[in-house]
């Protein structure tokens, strides 16, 4: 099978593993991380890939071209609500977030997530693409506000940048199995203790990525016809299409 991909950055580092491990073609297109935080933005600029790959199908050769499109996406807001392909199906597959996906399954994710109250997850592709909250990250911060405003204005506005945290109580470390990550590890423990979090450690499984790009599309995975829209689902299915 050959299949374009569309994911997000945070992503990039486990998928290349699997696709190396794989026998499909795979052909991907990263989005750059934190785009979830405007589902607007990113719904736009999947929508904008979508119409990239279909024109980039038409020049292939037979023999080349895609069967389908893949969205290394969970439900991310509903970020992915609204999306349609007129010449390709397009899989997603059902789950919240990208957790899921770094966990091997959406019931592993609501497993953890029912099981402990204020849950910040990390790894080291979060810690190396996105703005994660951190004792040096707020001091940057600070070093930063001085340039604009006097020392008490610049504490009162970290003070607003954090106080946030305090709605959380665990941080949830996904380890990897393919690459090192004891840097990135240590960190969040660290970040752990100076927020007062507790500190949890879960390995990895590459299940989900895996079966996404095997082809296995099960329940877990919405099959989105040609020419059907994406539509959000609240009956346990996440996303269903029409």
């Amino acid at each position: 099978m050959k299949y374009a991909l569309i994911g997000c950055m945070v992503l990039a580092r486990d998928i290349g593993y699997c696709i190396s491990q794989n026998e499909n073609t795979i052909h991907s297109f990263w989005l750059e991380q934190g785009l979830h935080d405007t589902p607007s933005k990113l719904k736009e600029q999947i929508q904008e890939l979508i119409e990239k790959i279909e024109t980039l199908n038409e020049t292939l050769p037979d023999g080349r071209k895609f069967d389908a499109i893949l969205l290394a996406y969970g439900l991310c807001s509903n970020g992915v609500v609204g999306l349609k392909s007129n010449k390709l199906k397009i899989i997603i597959p059902r789950c919240d977030d990208c957790m899921a996906l770094f966990l091997g399954s959406q019931e592993k994710y609501l497993e953890i997530f029912n099981t402990y109250k204020g849950i910040y997850w990390f790894n080291k592709p979060w810690v190396e693409n996105a703005f994660i909250p951190s004792k040096k990250n707020y001091e940057l911060m600070y070093q930063d506000y001085l340039k604009y405003y006097d020392e008490d204005n610049a504490e009162y506005l970290i003070e607003v940048e954090t106080s946030f945290t305090k709605n959380y109580k665990n941080a949830f470390f996904i380890k990897s199995a393919i690459y090192n990550d004891k840097e990135a590890e240590q960190e969040i423990r660290e970040n752990a203790e100076y927020f007062g979090w507790t500190f949890n450690l879960i390995k990895s499984d590459k299940t989900f990525l895996n079966d996404l790009i095997s082809g296995k599309h099960d329940d877990r995975f919405l099959i989105c016809e040609v020419g059907q829209t994406t539509q959000a689902d609240y009956d346990g299915k996440k996303i269903t299409a029409f």
